[in-house]
């Protein structure tokens, strides 16, 4: 026993090789059932962190006090695991030598070599002709060391993020030093793609720390020639909090000038979150003189507690030249910035919204203000809620005032427009004001609107559906057109219409079609308004605002026809039903009070779905519209010309690709498949790789052509003719692409076409981009690791 309880501390000790924190005081060790003895009364059940170790032979000196552990030997401590041929140990000299191919595991890190030497006094070792995998790269060199706690020097060291046998790229140094969960430090540093070396560096460091930590990002270095030569993402990282970090970032740019960022962003799950931007650029002229242009942006969203919300955004900038060198377009074409606050508030089953909105157009000097908003909407609901009792039910019975529904809201807002160009705080918050000429700098608005109804619903006979309703607007301003203060204004309408829907089966037996289904929907509706001129004298400002037209009276009839199928199922089909097989639908008015022409126009729609055609190797999926006028007043029993001819069609067919990978990418033996045998077999034999390998989840392919046309006698000489392709086509294995095009085939021209071509590389993603509006065009390459798309990076860009 005393034998065992010396060599548990050498073999925990050895495990430190990958840095593996133990305690000795619970190391438990497991026999070996050929070869050792042990006092079976004094042997304690092994808890999840003993220490075992096994081997078919171990064999003890005594004299020299030496271990060794003979064939398939493995040594295992919680989730830490060595394997090696053979392991032995000097007890008198505190030393552990492992033979042959060794592999050793922590977690999900793993060390390998040819031999593995480790001194416990000093808490040193090495590995000859060694490779090791933690996180998402690998190290190999020709010795590795452990020269202190969590240091390792590696001789000709290697780092790549290629699991490959053969790595397609790595980073070679004649001296690295690895600091484990920190960084990597080499001199002289060595970039090769397939063993050719691309560039070098005397020097170079990358931090490896796991999660947030502080620290500078890999810049972006690059070219266009809008630009010239640049470096981008010149930046550190620093996380203040456990819910928050910031950057810091610089770029300079050789022939646009200089960018300084400050952004942040944070979250708290269930009670806010939001992120921030500051930003001042330098940009030179032509005349390389400096313009100073900065931009401020926030937005913010919090959790208040009884579902109440707060949100607000701001965003603010000097100029529209602020967004002009920016790569994504929508900035690029960013016109009118705007900053909102918002609050919501659960009140009487709907919610209240108090909100703010500041908007400025950057191009014509133009802001407007809506400070504060309020709005409250209560939706329709029955009326005989009103008189319902605490905790009683809906009424379900048919009494005529059971059919009464109500509905309300309110809207109250000032609102301010400024055109001054250089306003003062009054003229945007409230005061009104006029320039030298006479011109309003400023002009501001307050009102408050109020909406109510009623209608009444009935069926019947049973399949009448009535509904008739009534709708009273009035507002309140702070003055009207003839400066009188305060101002009262109102209007109200009615309507009242009725419809039925009239059903017409056929069923067909042995045939395709199982059954067709006509259903006819015909509706009348009837609108009546009063003279309202009066309310011309009123603004009409955002969303406050009374009609002013003369009296109406208007009559709306709509004829709406669908066939419906019921597809019969085989022996590759189930059942298929297609609701809306056909659409038509047809409409006119009628306008008593008109001096001529009472009706107008009739309006017809088709719209055809014949559903989805699936079949092995793809699915093909049709819809059509058709729309047209007719004018009643022209037409003739032999004359049903019509006008204003709008179709629009569109056809996908997709599908799914199996490809063949007949050149497999051999992965790295060492860890590609490690199976570590258990304490009776021998070691597993090493997974050979197949020649053809096929890929078992296919991806999808598509492609779609859509049509639309506009002609004012005939759609066969349209006025507008344009066509829309867009596909998604994975190539091969590794080559994949996506185009989209706009083209104007009456003017004979392409108005945009958007192209991206993916190249996988293995570890490695190659993306160019391609995106073409007019006389504009940008492009944008970008070549990136898949598991280190930060670190290792490298894009260039440019556009006219």
């Amino acid at each position: 026993m005393k034998v065992i309880e010396k060599i548990v501390p050498i073999l925990i000790l050895t495990l430190t090789m990958l840095s593996v924190t133990v305690n000795p005081l619970h190391a438990k060790t497991k026999p070996d059932s050929l070869s050792v003895a042990v006092d079976s009364l004094k042997v304690k059940p092994a808890v999840e962190d003993s220490l075992f170790y096994a081997a078919d032979s171990v064999f003890y000196n005594y004299d020299k006090e030496v271990i060794d552990l003979k064939s398939n030997t493995s040594v295992d401590y919680g989730e830490s695991k060595i394997i090696a041929d053979s392991i032995s140990i000097n007890l008198k000299k505190n030393r552990a030598l492992a033979h042959g191919h060794t592999v050793m595991k922590d977690a999900d890190q793993y060390l390998a070599g040819d031999g593995v030497f480790y001194d416990v006094d000093s808490k040193t070792g090495l590995v000859n002709q060694g490779a090791a995998r933690f996180d998402k790269g690998y190290y190999y060199g020709t010795e590795l060391r452990k020269v202190g706690d969590d240091v390792y020097d590696v001789d000709r060291g290697k780092f790549t993020t290629c699991d490959g046998e053969t790595p397609d790229y790595y980073i070679y140094s004649s001296k690295l030093r690895f600091f484990r969960d920190n960084k990597i430090v080499g001199k002289p540093v060595i970039f090769y793609v397939n063993h050719i070396p691309v560039f070098g560096l005397p020097y170079a460091a990358f931090s490896i720390k796991r999660g947030r930590h502080p620290g500078f990002l890999i810049p972006e270095p690059g070219y266009s020639t809008y630009e010239g030569k640049y470096l981008k993402n010149i930046a550190l990282y620093y996380p203040y909090s456990d819910y928050a970090d910031a950057t810091l970032s610089f770029d300079y740019m050789e022939l646009r000038g200089w960018d300084a960022n400050f952004n942040g962003q944070y979250i708290k799950k269930y009670m806010y979150q939001g992120n921030f931007l500051a930003s001042i650029k330098n940009q030179q002229t032509n005349y390389m003189q400096s313009n100073y242009q900065w931009q401020l942006a926030t937005n913010h969203h919090q959790e208040l507690g009884n579902r109440s919300t707060l949100d607000a955004n701001l965003n603010l900038a000097s100029s529209k030249s602020v967004f002009n060198y920016d790569i994504n377009s929508s900035d690029y074409l960013t016109q009118t910035i705007n900053s909102t606050v918002s609050y919501r508030k659960p009140f009487l089953g709907s919610n209240v919204n108090i909100s703010a909105n500041y908007s400025d157009d950057l191009v014509n000097k133009i802001r407007t203000i809506s400070l504060p908003t309020m709005s409250y909407t209560l939706p329709y609901k029955p009326l005989y809620e009103l008189f319902k009792k605490n905790g009683e039910k809906a009424s379900e019975n048919n009494s005529w005032w059971s059919h009464f529904s109500y509905n309300y809201n309110v809207h109250a807002v000032h609102y301010g427009y400024i055109s001054a160009e250089h306003p003062t705080f009054a003229d945007i918050f409230y005061h009104n004001s006029t320039d030298s000429l006479g011109n309003s700098d400023a002009v501001h608005y307050a009102g408050i609107q109020h909406n109510a109804g009623a209608n009444y619903d009935y069926k019947l006979l049973g399949w009448l559906n009535l509904t008739q309703g009534i709708s009273y607007t009035e507002a309140w301003f702070d003055r009207d057109k003839n400066d009188n203060k305060p101002a009262r204004g109102n209007a109200w309408n009615a309507s009242s219409s009725a419809f039925f829907s009239m059903y017409g089966i056929r069923t067909f037996s042995n045939f395709y079609v199982s059954a067709i289904r006509h259903i006819v929907t015909p509706r009348v509706s009837f609108g009546y308004s009063p003279n309202q001129t009066r309310n011309t004298k009123f603004y009409n400002f955002e969303s406050i605002s009374l009609p002013s037209s003369k009296e109406s009276r208007n009559v709306s009839l709509s004829l709406e026809q669908k066939w419906q199928l019921k597809l019969a199922p085989n022996t590759n089909r189930k059942e298929v039903k297609l609701n809306d097989f056909i659409l038509l639908n047809s409409g006119a008015s009628y306008n008593p009070d008109a001096a001529e022409k009472k009706l107008s126009t009739i309006s017809h729609r088709v719209t055809l779905k014949p559903g989805d055609l699936n079949t092995s190797l793809f699915k093909l999926s049709y819809s059509q519209t058709w729309s047209a006028r007719q004018d009643p007043y022209s037409l003739h029993w032999l004359d049903w010309r019509m006008s204003n001819w709008y179709a629009s069609h569109s056809v996908t067919i997709s599908g799914k690709a199996g490809y063949v990978n007949y050149f497999p990418h051999p992965k790295n033996p060492l860890f590609s498949n490690i199976q570590f045998p258990d304490t009776t077999s021998a070691t597993a034999p090493a997974q050979t790789i197949k020649d053809v390998e096929k890929i078992t989840n296919p991806e999808n392919w598509s492609f779609t052509i859509s049509q639309d046309i506009y002609g004012l006698h005939s759609p066969l000489n349209p006025r507008s003719d344009n066509i829309r392709v867009s596909s998604n086509f994975k190539l091969t294995t590794n080559w994949s692409m996506t185009y989209s095009n706009y083209l104007d085939m009456k003017r004979e021209r392409m108005v945009s076409q958007t192209m991206q071509l993916i190249r996988q590389l293995h570890c490695w993603r190659l993306e160019i981009n391609y995106t073409r509006s007019n006389k504009n065009w940008d492009y944008r390459l970008v070549l990136y690791a898949i598991d280190l798309p930060d670190a290792l990076r490298l894009q260039t860009t440019d556009r006219n």
